[in-house]
Order: structure tokens, then C-alpha cells, then sequence
């Protein structure tokens, strides 16, 4: 193949990779898609041990999440979950407040399947990195309804929005 015509071909396939991957546009119709998530994060040493939000935030994993984008993807979660303090269980899914260090499927007032409520789980950025990237071989025999989040970065944008609007973190407490 003579120079430029390989040349060609690879500035066209980073064009397709770019266009299929980058989201350019509005990224809410890539959130509608569903993908086979990328593999699970490797869980950062320090997540030995159970720590605070603020801790978790300030991991080098989170220091330059996105926030904005992660509250963006929230959206297709929020039809099932509630964020903030206090308020009411949906009737598909659980108040998500105060998650991280909880022990999965054991929230007063929601019905958990089985599977969950036996799983042992403890929620941690690690362990959610791994069900947000496809809850139902996470946890086989949960009822979460969701394909999960496609890919790492996706998934850290929302882990970070989620550490902070379901704590004090933002305050700072």
C-alpha cells in the first residue's frame, strides 16, 4: 500500500474511533445505548479500609472527575433512586444518601431481593465500579433493571457525583 493511502486509512479509522467514542454532541443520547461496560477498575490499596467520602474524593482516581458530567449521568438513575438526606425510598430503588461504607441490600424501608440482601456487599468506590459497570453479574439474581455504565471514565465521572451528593463531603463536614 503506497504511503498515502496508508496514511488515509488510519487518519480515517481514528476519525470513526473518535466520532464512535468521543460522545461529540449531546452526550444524553450515549447514555440510552447499551454496551458491554469496559473491565472493572482495579480497587485502589487504600480501599482496605473504609474511608470517608472526602478521602475517597481526594484519590487520584477522583481528583479530576467531572462532576458535571457525573450528575448528567445520574439522570438515567434518578428515576429509580433519591440522593438526598431524608428523603423517601422509590419504589424501584433505594435512597442512595450516606451509601458509601453501608453494607449492600440492608436500608430500612426498601424491599431488596435476596441475592442482594445475602451478597455481603459493602459499598465502596471499588465495589461500585464493578456495578455500575453490569449489576447483574455484579450480584447474579438482583432485581436492578439497568444495563450499566459503558465506560471507566463514565463510571468515575459518577462515582465522584455520587460520593459527594450523598454526603457531607460537599459541605466540607
Amino acid at each position: 500500500m503506497p504511503d498515502y493511502q496508508y496514511r488515509l486509512t488510519a487518519v480515517a479509522a481514528v476519525a470513526l474511533l473518535g466520532f464512535g467514542l468521543s460522545g461529540c454532541g449531546d452526550p444524553e443520547p450515549e447514555l440510552q445505548r447499551e454496551q458491554a461496560p469496559s473491565a472493572p477498575v482495579q480497587a485502589d490499596p487504600r480501599e482496605a479500609q473504609i474511608l470517608s467520602e472526602q478521602e475517597y474524593l481526594a484519590l487520584p482516581r477522583f481528583e479530576t472527575a467531572d462532576l458535571q458530567r457525573g450528575q448528567r449521568l445520574f439522570l438515567q438513575c434518578r428515576a429509580c433512586h433519591s440522593l438526598a438526606e431524608g428523603e423517601a425510598h422509590r419504589p424501584s430503588g433505594p435512597n442512595l444518601w450516606g451509601m458509601f461504607g453501608s453494607l449492600a441490600g440492608q436500608r430500612e424501608g426498601f424491599n431488596y431481593s435476596d441475592a442482594l440482601k445475602n451478597s455481603g456487599v459493602v459499598w465502596t468506590p471499588a465495589t461500585i465500579e464493578e456495578w455500575l459497570a453490569r449489576p447483574s453479574t455484579f450480584v447474579p439474581g438482583n432485581r436492578m433493571a439497568f444495563a450499566g455504565v459503558r465506560t471507566e471514565l463514565d463510571r468515575t465521572h459518577l462515582i465522584a457525583y455520587l460520593l459527594q451528593a450523598t454526603s457531607d463531603a460537599e459541605a466540607g463536614n
